[in-house]
Protein backbone atom coordinates (compact mmCIF):
# COMPACT_ATOMS: atom_id res chain seq x y z
CA UNK A 1 0.00 0.00 0.00
CA UNK A 2 2.81 2.43 0.83
CA UNK A 3 4.57 1.78 -2.49
CA UNK A 4 1.31 2.41 -4.35
CA UNK A 5 0.83 5.76 -2.60
CA UNK A 6 4.45 6.72 -3.27
CA UNK A 7 4.10 5.79 -6.95
CA UNK A 8 0.92 7.84 -7.31
CA UNK A 9 2.56 10.79 -5.56
CA UNK A 10 5.61 10.54 -7.80
CA UNK A 11 3.41 10.37 -10.91
CA UNK A 12 1.49 13.46 -9.77
CA UNK A 13 4.69 15.41 -9.10
CA UNK A 14 6.14 14.34 -12.47
CA UNK A 15 2.95 15.42 -14.27
CA UNK A 16 2.90 18.80 -12.52
CA UNK A 17 6.59 19.36 -13.30
CA UNK A 18 6.02 18.50 -16.96
CA UNK A 19 2.96 20.73 -17.18
CA UNK A 20 4.66 23.62 -15.43
CA UNK A 21 7.84 23.46 -17.45
CA UNK A 22 6.50 22.64 -20.91
CA UNK A 23 3.00 24.16 -20.88
CA UNK A 24 2.65 26.96 -18.34
CA UNK A 25 6.17 28.38 -18.51
CA UNK A 26 6.18 28.92 -22.31
CA UNK A 27 2.70 30.47 -22.11
CA UNK A 28 3.81 32.90 -19.40
CA UNK A 29 7.01 33.71 -21.31
CA UNK A 30 5.00 34.42 -24.46
CA UNK A 31 2.64 36.70 -22.56
CA UNK A 32 5.49 38.61 -20.88
CA UNK A 33 7.23 39.03 -24.24
CA UNK A 34 4.00 40.15 -25.95
CA UNK A 35 3.35 42.76 -23.26
CA UNK A 36 6.92 44.07 -23.48
CA UNK A 37 6.66 44.19 -27.26
CA UNK A 38 3.36 46.05 -27.11
CA UNK A 39 4.84 48.56 -24.67
CA UNK A 40 7.93 49.08 -26.82
CA UNK A 41 6.03 49.58 -30.07
CA UNK A 42 3.66 52.24 -28.74
CA UNK A 43 4.04 55.60 -30.40
CA UNK A 44 5.05 57.60 -27.34
CA UNK A 45 7.24 55.62 -24.95
CA UNK A 46 9.11 57.68 -22.41
CA UNK A 47 11.68 56.69 -19.83
CA UNK A 48 12.09 59.19 -17.00
CA UNK A 49 10.40 61.86 -19.06
CA UNK A 50 12.61 61.37 -22.14
CA UNK A 51 10.77 60.07 -25.20
CA UNK A 52 12.36 57.03 -26.77
CA UNK A 53 11.98 56.67 -30.51
CA UNK A 54 15.20 54.84 -31.37
CA UNK A 55 13.68 51.38 -30.88
CA UNK A 56 11.59 51.50 -34.05
CA UNK A 57 13.29 51.16 -37.42
CA UNK A 58 11.87 53.98 -39.59
CA UNK A 59 12.24 51.94 -42.78
CA UNK A 60 10.28 48.89 -41.65
CA UNK A 61 8.30 50.21 -38.69
CA UNK A 62 9.39 47.18 -36.65
CA UNK A 63 11.55 46.87 -33.56
CA UNK A 64 15.28 46.93 -34.06
CA UNK A 65 17.23 43.75 -33.41
CA UNK A 66 18.96 45.17 -30.33
CA UNK A 67 15.60 46.03 -28.76
CA UNK A 68 14.25 42.55 -29.41
CA UNK A 69 17.39 41.01 -27.90
CA UNK A 70 17.11 43.20 -24.80
CA UNK A 71 13.43 42.31 -24.39
CA UNK A 72 14.18 38.59 -24.76
CA UNK A 73 16.93 38.80 -22.16
CA UNK A 74 14.62 40.71 -19.81
CA UNK A 75 11.77 38.23 -20.27
CA UNK A 76 14.15 35.30 -19.71
CA UNK A 77 15.53 36.95 -16.56
CA UNK A 78 12.00 37.46 -15.23
CA UNK A 79 11.04 33.86 -15.98
CA UNK A 80 14.31 32.64 -14.44
CA UNK A 81 13.53 34.55 -11.26
CA UNK A 82 10.09 32.94 -11.12
CA UNK A 83 11.57 29.47 -11.64
CA UNK A 84 14.29 29.91 -9.02
CA UNK A 85 11.80 31.33 -6.53
CA UNK A 86 9.49 28.38 -7.05
CA UNK A 87 12.33 25.89 -6.80
CA UNK A 88 13.44 27.43 -3.50
CA UNK A 89 9.95 27.65 -2.01
CA UNK A 90 8.81 24.13 -2.97
CA UNK A 91 11.13 22.16 -0.63
CA UNK A 92 10.36 24.57 2.20
CA UNK A 93 6.61 24.03 1.76
CA UNK A 94 7.05 20.28 1.49
CA UNK A 95 9.15 20.22 4.67
CA UNK A 96 6.58 22.36 6.48
CA UNK A 97 3.78 19.98 5.47
CA UNK A 98 5.58 16.90 6.88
Amino acid sequence: RGAYVAALSLAFVAYRAYRGFFVVLPAVYGEVYAQALAQATEEHVSIRGVEVADDIDPKTGKLRLRSRVVMNVGALAFMGALMVGGAVRAPIRIAAAC
